[in-house]
């Protein structure tokens, strides 16, 4: 079997580590050919990862993203956004038209060679190969095309979060993404054009979660086409259960408190819940002793409000690498997640895979992954009480409650997020599409 996955993050950092973590998938469990293409540059040790050319030169590309930046900053510094709509950052509305195209798809193909995949995976496209680009790769490669849902951009017209907006239902337009009053807008048109070309392609659209399988049945793009949902993987010789102690002791945090494992790229994003998390802190200082009983554990960008609201000892870790985050995982008692409009966070998946009880409100993964009293604790969207009722509870079970816990976690971790099964659902996927 012979794999292609389409990845515009940088396959090696951040959350484009899903597209080599999916590769190992892959190339482990099914004895599977596999290789990425991107068009984040980069000096990569592996010729499985191929850097896509655009259509005019890289130094040119250079000149032309600086001329955007600039042009950007002018449009919200001096012309009102007249040049360019004023977009919500909370809907992460990254590219405005998704109808434009820098790339060649018979240069793809070239520099592919002699490589023909049996199934094109898209892991993350904006602003690499629009709709159009991936109908015309699947034709001169005849392959399908498995899309693979990081969050909910391959169902709408721009946005990666829709909160409450189901637009992606009907076909978008008024987008409040864009702040647009509008129903023929950008988001409408960009709509409009993916619409054209998936009714055409040989496509399967995969959930990573139950939740966006949910969005997924919901959409009017895909409203024609077989969907289906195969979890997330984590690498597990990364993810995994360690000594508790050594953890502790490698990140210099105290042996007897509870540690409480707080993280995410931007904790101060609203969607990552920073209202909700500085909710749960005033409230956490509130408990009788909470200063003996706890200790915080950030990892991420903290900025000085949520400082301000805690008055229990704490050790930030800022950005880290896999490694360490692993480590963090292992020296917490939980891992506490505030996040209100997520498709993940994937760190609800390298938290069960640790073994570390999850505590977060139903979103995203966590229909999957967190069950009450058994691998955590689930607290309704926004009920930060509930929150506190589920740290406090993981916190007062005794050693042997907290190591059957534990279990439940490595159990569920086994079950549904090892790298063999996301294999299987892959080939299972495979199977269908050739029968």
């Amino acid at each position: 079997m012979n794999f292609l996955i389409i990845s515009s993050s940088n396959p090696t950092i951040s959350a484009g580590i899903v597209a080599q973590d999916l590769s190992y998938s892959l190339k482990e469990h099914l004895d599977a050919q596999v290789k990425i293409l991107t068009s984040a540059r980069d000096n990569y040790n592996s010729e499985d990862i191929i850097v896509a050319k655009p259509r005019i030169h890289f130094k040119i590309e250079k000149i032309i993203y600086f001329q955007r930046r600039v042009l950007n900053y002018l449009n919200r510094k001096y012309l009102k956004h007249k040049l360019f709509p004023k977009r919500n950052r909370e809907y992460s509305f990254q590219k405005y038209d998704l109808t434009k195209s820098r790339y060649s798809t018979q240069q793809i193909v070239n520099q592919l060679n002699k490589y023909r995949p049996d199934a094109i995976i898209v892991v993350f496209n904006v602003d690499f190969l629009n709709f159009k680009d991936i109908a015309t790769l699947s034709t001169l490669t005849s392959s399908p095309i498995l899309f693979y849902m990081m969050d909910m951009a391959p169902i709408t017209g721009g946005c990666h979060y829709a909160w409450n907006c189901n637009g992606y239902s009907l076909s978008c337009g008024k987008c409040p993404g864009l702040y647009s009053e509008n129903n023929f807008d950008q988001s409408y048109k960009n709509f409009r054009f993916k619409k054209q070309y998936i009714d055409k392609m040989n496509c399967i659209p995969i959930a990573a979660t139950e939740e966006q399988f949910k969005q997924l049945n919901n959409s009017l793009l895909f409203k024609e086409k077989v969907k289906t949902k195969v979890l997330l993987s984590c690498n597990p010789e990364v993810f995994k259960l360690k000594n508790k102690e050594k953890a502790r002791i490698s990140l210099n945090l105290p042996a007897s408190k509870k540690i409480i494992f707080i993280g995410a790229m931007d904790i101060s994003s609203k969607r990552k819940g920073s209202l909700e998390l500085m909710e749960v802190l005033s409230k956490l200082n509130k408990i009788p002793n909470a200063t003996n009983k706890y200790h915080l554990l950030f990892a991420g960008n903290l900025n000085d409000r949520i400082m301000e609201n805690i008055s229990i000892n704490f050790t930030s870790l800022g950005y880290i690498n896999h490694g360490t985050l692993s480590t963090a995982f292992n020296a917490a008692d939980l891992f506490l997640c505030t996040s209100i409009e997520d498709s993940g966070p994937m760190m609800i998946n390298q938290s069960i895979m640790c073994g570390t009880p999850v505590v977060c409100f139903k979103i995203g993964v966590s229909f999957d992954l967190v069950k009450n009293e058994k691998t955590g604790y689930l607290a309704d969207l926004k009920n930060t009480n509930q929150m506190i009722q589920g740290i406090s509870y993981i916190s007062n079970l005794d050693s042997s409650e907290y190591s059957k816990m534990q279990d439940n976690c490595l159990n569920i971790a086994n079950t549904k997020l090892l790298p063999s099964v996301q294999a299987r659902g892959f080939e299972n996927i495979l199977k269908s599409v050739s029968a």
